[in-house]
């Protein structure tokens, strides 16, 4: 009977202890998702404010998408000849 109730305590502590590395391992997951969220949080709002202030910033990125969406146009019809 004493067996028994050791070998159970062993695996209760083992589960705990499974559930603890578990927890700090999501911790740390959790951390830097919350820090790539807040950091393009803030990439995105200095961008923003840079768009409205500047125009010729704005012109200048508006020619930049359209030759990126021309390359790709181009890559696009170069696949399916």
């Amino acid at each position: 009977m004493s067996e028994l109730c050791s070998i159970q305590g062993i695996r209760l502590f083992l589960k705990v202890w499974r559930f603890c590395q578990m927890y700090k391992s999501t911790t740390n997951f959790i951390k830097g998702i919350t820090a790539g969220a807040v950091a393009g949080i803030a990439v995105a709002a200095v961008g923003s404010k840079m768009m409205k202030d500047n125009k010729h910033l704005k012109k200048s990125v508006n020619k930049a998408m359209h030759a990126a969406g021309d390359v790709i146009g181009n890559m696009e019809s170069m696949f399916t000849k």
